[in-house]
């Protein structure tokens, strides 16, 4: 049997771990110079280490049977400690278990398992739904903690009897609950401890923080007249300051003066001695010398300070810095002077009126000594007044000439309710006015007059610029309603002419052109309601837009339309129905081939009423744009040469157009420079190399004229036309080439003859022209099949390509006719040489599909004298004319004609 004695012994000693544990739980909440992760590594110590003892205080309560506390380690840890103290913890127990080895070690380790799945599944439920941690709440965790350990025994140790599980669970109920309860108790203490400290600590920092940031300065004394208590604004307004253990100064030893600055305040009257002897002080001022801050007048309201039992504890009392309102007068007065002094040195012109609509305040812009003295003192005569001054008098607007009183009311109307944007006048002496008007919040009027006739000049040149364009161009609001547009897009869309006037939408213009039959298609309600749809919803989008039109005329324009930085939208319309007519006709010439699609792609300069929005249409149009002075120097880029030159368009301002391009294209373009400075715009297609690639462009130079109407320089505008080029280039040469052999051909030819025609008749040198075929060429064609008398006629242009000379000229006429032409002075020498040459190669046999042919050619030759007057018809037929005779005389062989005469043949 096991003496009582030593069970509550025993039972004692798991207490004090307990006790144990929960002391080096506190230490560590506690501790401030651990960071969080060596604090959980701290508790998961702790609490293995707890285990390890519980295991090694094992209670024995029976013979054979003993209990300990382990569990308790093990689930406890899981609700204060968190994961990671939690592994640790249980690895610890688990290791030490094994350690001790015995039947029952892997059991031990399921079971310090089991009781940490239990906890993390009680702090599941306590998350969920919330409960308060509480001594019952403990005795249900460690009741099930016991639960959890036995089914963990038991799953692990079947051979043990019913009678052996009751023996272990009864007394692990009697212990666990209660172990776990005492620790978890002691745990949660010491968490709300700790948590009302940190709130007493949070509400300490937020008074101190109150108390140090309010703007008035407060000092606290005690019943002793101590002052125990100063905040910032106290120590910068009067220099009394507190210092933590030091010795704390005394109510009443600041210096204080009356407001006269010169009478000292005796002690007993200071309002801080006065609430410590129970008297109220209410807006005394005060001026402290002293004070960090210099003299300052203060003033000071004092409080005695009692307790709940009406006993006198101290004084407080609380400062306000009222010196600035001493000095506001003459800061008004000063600042009134120094605004009358701006005012006068303003470029602009400026007036303030009052609420009774009288002049306050005006400088020489507004109205000069001129006008002034002629209308007499102008300070307190209304707006109107004025406003009839200027349309009656020396000085007035363009407008008003016409009708006086008309202009005045209109004024008055724009100067009662100011517009959102500026209002723009025109004097009778050349110079324009912009009008800025805003109410004051008083009722009160001011407005600013700036001389705007620089700008107008500027925007004035740029509209000629935008006019001077072939392109049609339009500047839309970001509302899609249009700005600006010049004639050439009124020409391009006469139906709907007379609706592109400034304050249109787009979506009336388009409606309008739809109406009169002004697009193919679209004719009934239905399919005009779903063209403007579609067209508002292309230009509506931040992406650009380039696409093309047709009209019902058959004419077709490129669309191409962008937004600008600034939220506006330029859409540019170019017409393209010659290119269109172009790519039909050569799509008639060749069949193989799709109707090409030539876009090119021009920007323009465009008017705004300021140099911020000049720039942002010029870098929005798709094209190079510059203006270049009289001495060749660039003077504004657009954004389009960092696009296309990878540089900052104003590195290039001030440089030379011969220091900027190659000396090839300066030598393009130099002629066509000297004829602009000379007065004549001019447009022409040139190379452009651009980060080491060839471009084509199509350049337009457009002069520039000062006042006087002499060239000051020249708009220069280049737009990208490399692709339609090359598809120019592209389908010209397929139309001039035979696609069997690839040489010239019968067209190709022709153009080569007449070329050369010209050139021989204007004494540039003789030549020769060879006419040949191949001998028997249609029997072969009809006895062995078309497909090998082409592979023949190829083989046939190669050998001629392999004889002839890279400077003469080979097509195929048709059939198996082709023709040579060879340019030279001693043009019969080296037409006899290219002909033998072709007889001697053509006889070498020929292996086709597994044959082996053997061919020959007979060839004619026309030798053109230098300076002979002959057309191409005439040399092809003088050559056809040999060729017979070659034929004539047994074929494999040539002839020799010299324009009109026989020379006789050859083998």
């Amino acid at each position: 049997m096991i003496s009582t004695g030593h069970v509550v012994l025993e039972l004692i000693q798991n207490v004090s771990l307990i006790a144990l544990v929960a002391i080096g739980y506190a230490s560590l909440r506690r501790s401030s110079f651990l960071p969080k992760p060596l604090v959980e590594i701290g508790m998961g110590l702790l609490f293995g280490c707890g285990a390890v003892l519980a295991m090694a205080l094992r209670i024995e309560i029976a013979p054979g049977i003993f209990v300990d506390g382990r569990n308790i380690m093990n689930s406890l840890v899981v609700v204060f400690c968190g994961p990671v103290a939690t592994v640790i913890a249980v690895a610890i127990t688990i290791l030490y278990r094994l350690l001790l080895g015995g039947a029952g070690a892997l059991s031990g380790a399921a079971g310090a398992i089991a009781a940490a799945l239990v906890a993390f599944a009680f702090c599941a439920l306590r998350h969920r739904h919330r409960f308060r941690l509480a001594a019952g709440s403990f005795l249900i965790l460690g009741a099930a903690v016991v639960a959890a350990g036995t089914l963990a025994f038991a799953v692990l140790n079947p051979a043990y009897s019913e009678q052996s599980f009751v023996a272990l669970f009864v007394p692990l109920l009697l212990v666990a609950p209660p172990g776990t309860m005492l620790l978890g108790l002691a745990l949660q203490n010491e968490d709300e401890r700790a948590a009302l400290q940190a709130r007493l600590r949070e509400q300490a920092n937020l008074f101190e923080t109150v108390f140090r940031s309010i703007g008035d300065g407060v000092v606290v004394a005690n019943a002793e007249g101590e002052i125990v208590l100063s905040n910032p604004a106290a120590q910068h307004l009067t220099g009394v300051t507190v210092v933590p253990g030091g010795k704390p100064p005394r109510a009443g030893t600041a210096r204080a003066l009356k407001a006269d600055g010169k009478t000292p305040v005796p002690i007993e009257e200071r309002p801080l001695v006065r609430a410590l002897g129970g008297l109220a002080t209410t807006g005394a001022e005060l001026l402290f010398p002293d004070a960090p801050a210099g003299g300052r007048l203060l003033s000071v309201t004092g409080r005695p300070l009692t307790d709940d039992l009406g006993r006198q504890r101290g004084g407080v009392v609380v400062l306000r810095d009222i010196s600035p309102e001493r000095v506001l007068q003459n800061t008004i007065a000063r600042t009134e002077r120094r605004f009358k002094e701006a005012v006068d040195a303003m470029e602009n012109g400026f007036a303030l009126f009052d609420a009774e609509d009288r002049l306050l305040f005006y400088n020489d812009g507004f109205l000069n000594a001129e006008q002034a003295a002629e209308f007499g003192n102008p300070i307190g005569h209304t707006f109107e007044e004025l406003t009839r001054a200027f349309a009656f008098g020396k000085l007035s607007a363009a407008d008003a000439e016409r009708n006086p009183e008309a202009w005045v009311k209109w004024r008055m109307e724009v100067h009662r309710s100011p517009p959102e944007t500026p209002v723009e006048v025109l004097w009778t002496d050349g110079r324009w006015m912009r009008v800025t008007e805003r109410r004051t919040a008083d009722g009160g009027y001011v407005g600013i007059w700036t001389d705007i006739t620089a700008l107008k000049l500027a925007e004035t040149r740029l509209r000629d610029a935008i006019e001077n364009i072939p392109e049609g161009f339009m500047l839309l609001d970001a509302d899609l309603n249009l700005k600006l547009c010049n004639r050439r897009i009124r020409d391009l869309y006469p139906a709907s002419a007379e609706a592109f006037v400034a304050g249109n939408s787009l979506e009336h213009i388009l409606r309008l052109g739809a109406e009169r039959g002004e697009y193919p298609g679209v004719s009934s309600p239905a399919e005009i309601e779903s063209f403007i749809r579609q067209w508002m919803a292309r230009f509506r989008g931040d992406r650009p837009y380039f696409g093309e039109g047709a009209f019902q005329d058959g004419r077709w324009v490129l669309v191409s339309h962008r937004k600008t930085a600034g939220g506006d939208f330029v859409s540019i319309r170019t017409d393209i129905t010659q290119q269109k007519q172009r790519e039909r006709e050569l799509a008639q010439l060749l069949e193989d081939l799709t109707a090409a699609q030539a876009a090119t792609e021009r920007a323009n300069q465009e008017l705004q009423r300021n140099s911020s929005l000049i720039r942002a249409i010029t870098d929005a149009v798709p094209a190079l744009v510059a203006f270049v002075d009289k001495d060749e120097r660039y003077r504004y880029c657009n954004e389009e040469y960092r696009d296309i030159y990878g540089v900052d368009p104003q590195s290039l301002v001030g440089q030379r157009i011969v220091d900027a391009v190659e000396p090839e294209i300066y030598a393009i373009v130099k002629p066509q420079i000297d004829r602009v400075l000379g007065g004549v715009e001019t447009s022409f297609v040139r190379p452009m190399i651009a980060r080491g690639v060839t471009r084509h462009v199509e350049q337009r130079y457009i002069p520039s004229f000062d006042a006087d109407g002499k060239v000051d320089g020249f708009y220069a505008i280049a737009w990208d036309i490399t692709a339609s080029h090359q598809r120019e280039q592209a389908l010209s040469r397929e139309a001039l080439t035979d696609s069997l052999t690839g040489l010239l051909n019968r067209r190709g030819m022709t153009e080569v003859l007449m070329d050369q025609a010209q050139r021989w008749q204007a004494g540039e040198g003789g030549g020769a022209v060879l006419f040949l075929d191949i001998d028997r060429f249609k029997q072969i064609n009809d006895t062995l099949g078309h497909d090998v008398g082409d592979e023949l006629l190829k083989v046939f242009a190669e050998r001629i390509r392999g004889v002839v000379r890279a400077s003469d000229k080979v097509a195929r006429q048709g059939g198996d006719e082709f023709v040579i032409v060879i340019v030279a002075l001693e043009a019969e020498e080296v037409a006899k040489r290219v002909a033998q040459a072709l007889l001697e190669r053509v006889r070498a046999p020929v292996k086709i599909g597994g044959r082996e042919l053997s061919i020959s050619t007979s060839i004619g030759i026309a030798v053109v004298p230098p300076g002979e007057a002959v057309s191409y018809l005439e040399m092809l037929k003088e050559s056809d004319l040999a060729l017979y005779e070659a034929k004539a005389a047994g074929r494999d062989r040539y002839a020799l004609r010299h324009m009109g005469s026989v020379a006789g043949a050859s083998d």
